[in-house]
């Protein structure tokens, strides 16, 4: 009975015995064809009442007063976008940027100067570079200065070069990845390319420091 009532409430009998409703929900109709048929009609209707609705408008902003209608108009419905529905975010820093930004884009496309290192040493310090990195916290840093943008590859792996056999090779990356390199240091003035190789050892926690030593 609940059920029935409120079927009864949401909808109402027309004159040619089709249910009609107001909120443009159908689901109380089980049988699917008479459902699609209903919501078809629905819609024409809706898009015809659209179509007065704004002819009509159209009709009295072209007469006296016109602009004074479509002012006020415009300045009640009003567009929602991210900007004028975002919430208020005290943490943003808007104060002016007095701080002297970094130079031009150095590009570092070998490390010759750490060729030489051990492989076996290499491999085990990247966590405890990352940890150290993590946990470095410099309270002095001005909120306004611009960052320090380091761009790097990612580490190169034997499953994806097989037919190259050093490991040095592998690290450098191949000639689509640094033009496409070359094309972000020319977006983000000031940033810096270091290569990240495998052989070298060169881990997120060692790439970190290097940013944070360029500020």
């Amino acid at each position: 009975m609940a059920g029935k009532a409120s079927n009864a409430e949401a909808s109402s009998s027309g004159d040619n015995g089709t249910t009609k409703t107001t909120s443009g929900s159908f689901k109380h109709i089980g049988n699917k064809m008479k459902r699609t048929e209903l919501y078809r009609k629905y819609k024409a209707e809706k898009a015809k009442a659209k179509f007065a609705r704004r002819s009509t408008q159209a009709k009295e902003e072209r007469g006296e007063d016109g602009a004074v209608k479509k002012a006020a108009r415009l300045a009640t419905n009003k567009t929602r976008t991210i900007e004028n529905t975002r919430d208020f975010n005290p943490t943003i820093i808007n104060a002016p940027n007095t701080h002297e930004g970094p130079g031009p884009s150095n590009l570092k496309t070998d490390g010759d100067d750490d060729s030489d290192e051990d492989g076996s040493e290499a491999e085990e310090q990247p966590m405890q570079e990352e940890q150290e990195a993590a946990e470095e916290v410099d309270d002095d840093e001005d909120p306004s200065a611009p960052p320090a943008i380091l761009i790097t590859t990612s580490m190169p792996s034997s499953s994806t070069s097989p037919h190259l056999e050093s490991l040095n090779t592998r690290s450098h990356p191949a000639e689509k990845t640094r033009q496409f390199v070359d094309e972000l240091l020319s977006v983000f003035p000031g940033a810096e390319y270091q290569p990240r190789s495998k052989a070298q050892g060169v881990g997120l926690g060692k790439i970190c420091g290097w940013a944070r030593e360029r500020r």
